[in-house]
């Protein structure tokens, strides 16, 4: 089996899983064209040295996640290293160390395909490229790198001294612990951690300049910089207030830090419910500092006359047109796995779907992309499996009366173009 068929395997599964797929994902995020020009805008700016936060957010079920793993996607290709987390009970972003843990256990870099990556991968290139040297070019360059380092945080630049040491002297298991407290780990022993003479850890009052660091090196070594996707913020609504506020307040700091050209090279980019910018008890309005540098909350009256170069990126419902052509992308990657030739329209197959979904979700308001995405799966496998059933050989017609959809079948069929 070749790679390219693997891969469509994968799609098709995740697909079926209800499961954002790790490739393919340009042909399911649809609709979003200006939210991803604006962030290829924010891309070349922090090519160039900036630092820029962005705050996606839309109701649930608009594709948040699909296309923070596009944005994911956009930025490998654009030779940043990117860092992909989510809020849960062992990460809420009130404390930056456990952000910085985060950030530097859930690394990716483009290489055939995506794949993970740590502080030691990173550090192998740095070291690779300094053996291409000649030995005074290489001398001059590690003392560069170091002192660059030594203005964000001496114990940082300490370590990687003592790391290119123990390269030299094939020292595997100190070159190794010198990586994972690079990475945060806390659990190391201090007889290891004298033995390249740092005292204490990376914690909340120095986390940020670790990362500052940390992005100063792998800009040496040869990528733009690093985006950070923090997804399912609004679960920060969830804790205690002085969780939440501490946690709002961290977001205040990252910005203000990238405003003022302190964080370089970095974007960060929250996802979240529309909850998180609208709940005055719980969510960011009850932190005035954030809610003020963020800007005004979209009117979604007029959300096509926004400004989508503020900080918050509001993504409105997703129109029949863009089912459809989610529907039509899906059709043509399921026939790289199957042999199926529907007999009917794009059009219908997308109606039979939503006719599905009505099935389970009778009130329709809101059309949860994932769970419409799972019944195309639906229609497709039965489709595929039971050539002789005769449930989708009909055109299938959606109208609205009043405010509920109604379905009509009809009795003409025709070859699917």
């Amino acid at each position: 089996m070749s790679l390219m068929e693997q891969s469509m395997q994968h799609i098709v599964s995740a697909l079926k899983s209800g499961v954002v797929p790790q490739y393919g994902i340009e042909y399911l995020c649809v609709g979003r064209e200006k939210q991803l020009q604006e962030i290829s805008r924010n891309m070349q700016l922090i090519k160039n040295g900036s630092g820029t936060v962005k705050v996606i957010t839309g109701a649930y079920g608009t594709g948040k996640t699909f296309l923070m793993q596009r944005i994911k996607l956009e930025a490998l290709r654009n030779n940043f290293i990117v860092s992909s987390i989510k809020i849960n009970q062992g990460f809420r972003l009130n404390n930056l160390q456990h952000l910085y843990y985060n950030i530097m256990h859930n690394l990716s870099i483009l290489g055939k395909g995506e794949t993970a990556t740590n502080i030691e991968d990173i550090f192998n290139k740095w070291i690779t490229k300094i053996q291409d040297m000649s030995y005074g070019q290489a001398s001059s360059e590690i003392r560069k790198i170091l002192y660059n380092l030594e203005k964000y945080n001496a114990s940082f630049a300490r370590a990687i001294t003592f790391y290119i040491r123990a390269r030299i002297n094939e020292d595997k298991e100190l070159a190794a612990t010198i990586a994972s407290w690079v990475s945060c780990e806390s659990n190391i022993p201090y007889h290891l951690k004298a033995k390249f003479d740092v005292i204490g850890s990376i914690d909340k009052t120095n986390a940020l300049d670790f990362l500052k660091a940390f992005i100063h090196l792998i800009k040496y070594v040869g990528y733009d910089g690093i985006v950070i996707l923090v997804d399912e913020v609004e679960l920060i609504m969830n804790e205690r207030i002085d969780i939440r506020s501490k946690a709002f307040e961290n977001i205040r700091y990252i910005i203000d830090e990238c405003s003022i050209g302190e964080l370089k090279n970095t974007m960060f980019i929250f996802a979240a419910t529309n909850e998180l910018l609208s709940d005055t008890e719980k969510g960011i309005p009850s932190y005035q500092a954030l809610f003020q540098r963020l800007g005004n909350p979209v009117d979604k009256k007029n959300a096509s006359l926004s400004d989508i170069r503020q900080p918050i990126l509001y993504l409105p419902d997703m129109s029949e047109e863009d089912f459809i052509q989610i529907t039509k992308n899906i059709l043509e990657l399921y026939k790289e796995v199957y042999d199926i030739n529907p007999k009917i329209s794009v059009e219908s197959i997308s109606n039979w779907a939503l006719y599905m979904y009505k099935e389970v979700e009778p009130e329709m308001e809101k059309i949860n992309l994932r769970k419409y995405i799972m019944k195309v799966m639906e229609v497709f496998d039965i489709i595929e499996q039971h050539p002789d059933n005769t449930l989708f050989k009909a055109e299938l017609e959606k109208y609205e009366k009043g405010n509920a959809p109604v379905f009509k079948a009809t009795l003409k069929s025709r070859e699917n173009t």
